[in-house]
């Protein structure tokens, strides 16, 4: 199958910001998105790393926003600012 005829490209993130950004259970990878300014926990399944790259099968969308810094504290009650 060919993503490119099936509309679909697999997300890729750059390892050094996925590996802060993913958190882990015993049961589940996720990462904290923002949505209207609240964080959100979003399950994600990781496929391929390679060359720097950790491949998002699951759970996020290419330009979703990532905390990646403090996400460990991170309440989905509390109001985030998107800092650059």
């Amino acid at each position: 199958m060919n993503p490119a005829k099936q509309g679909f490209w697999p997300l890729f993130l750059h390892s050094d910001n996925t590996k802060k950004a993913i958190l882990k259970t015993q049961n589940e990878e996720y990462v904290y998105t923002v949505i209207e300014n609240k964080p959100k926990r979003v399950v994600v399944e990781t496929g391929i790393v390679n060359n720097g790259l950790v491949q998002i099968k699951k759970g996020l969308k290419t330009g979703d926003p990532l905390i990646v810094k403090g996400h460990e504290y991170v309440d989905e009650n509390s109001e985030v600012k998107i800092v650059n």
